[in-house]
């Protein structure tokens, strides 16, 4: 008996030791494979994403910023800067430029009630205020702006009046004529180019006018908006050859030897003269500042 138990304890220890041996091993999980993070259950949370390695890619702008379109740059008048005092008295605000000096009747000076400038208002065609400007003939001759703001009491009976004007066989000039037509004259190479404004001239309406000569370009803004252009090619601008005539005549035109001639009736409250040609944005600013 006790050798049939002990042959059964043999036999049940083989079976056991046989399914050791017979058991898999478990297979291992890399650690790159586990998730350093636990998935939230929550399902309003937003997953996190990861920022690109991308140099290239683009961010994406914030809707909430908007781009301001840069200013354009501001150009100071650098030959005339006409100042009209409260006291009646005028001068050229241009350090070091040339003077303003006045012929004819007394003229007066008001306040633009649309603007806020003092203005000076000429009562006859030889009330004038007359500018040397014959030493910046070199600086004006291959690019110059001239700014202009004015109001017309009267058209003229005949011919024309000059509003601003440096013509003497050659120079430059804003006029208006008996027709009620405004024109800008340049002359370049010994030849005028002319330019004019599409509407007629309204007495007691105040027109801000900007003549520009780029080197190629004549132009003619009113009101801040181009009207006007004329394609020369290339040229220089030809002045006045007798140095009697080397002035800007602020509401009258420039004669050798004469101060005081064939200007308009009328009032002026911005006569500004660049060596510089400036661009359309320049010159819409102008007018956008001068009645906002």
């Amino acid at each position: 008996m006790k050798k049939i138990i002990a042959f059964l304890l043999v036999c049940m220890m083989v079976v056991v030791a046989g399914a050791c041996s017979n058991k898999e091993a478990e297979p291992t999980v890399s650690p790159s494979l586990v998730p350093s993070v636990a998935p939230s259950d929550d399902p309003t949370e937003a997953p996190t994403e990861a920022p690109s390695d991308d140099p290239t890619e683009v961010p994406t702008e914030n809707p909430n910023v908007t781009s301001t379109p840069d200013t354009p740059e501001v150009v100071i008048p650098d030959v005339l800067q006409l100042v009209i005092n409260s006291d009646g008295t005028v001068s050229n605000g241009v350090t070091d430029g040339p003077l303003v000096e006045s012929y004819g009747e007394e003229k007066t000076v008001s306040v633009d009630a649309t603007t806020g400038l003092n203005v000076v208002t000429f009562p006859t065609t030889s009330s004038v205020y007359d500018v040397q400007i014959g030493d910046y003939y070199t600086d004006l001759e291959e690019s110059f702006t001239m700014e202009v703001y004015f109001k017309l009491d009267a058209i003229p009976p005949t011919l024309y009046q000059g509003i601003v004007e440096n013509c003497e066989a050659g120079g430059f000039g804003l006029y208006v004529f008996d027709d009620a037509s405004i024109k800008f004259y340049l002359n370049l190479d010994g030849e005028y180019a002319i330019v004019t404004a599409p509407e007629k001239a309204q007495i007691g309406r105040w027109y801000h006018c900007v003549c520009v000569w780029d080197g190629n370009l004549v132009q003619i803004y009113m009101d801040g908006q181009l009207v006007d252009e004329y394609e020369s090619g290339y040229g220089f601008v030809t002045f006045p050859s007798a140095d009697t005539a080397w002035y800007l005549s602020i509401a009258g035109c420039c004669t050798a030897g004469i101060h005081g001639n064939a200007g308009v009736c009328g009032s002026i409250g911005i006569c500004n003269l660049y060596t510089t040609a400036l661009t359309a944005d320049q010159i819409t600013s102008l007018y956008i500042d001068l009645i906002k």
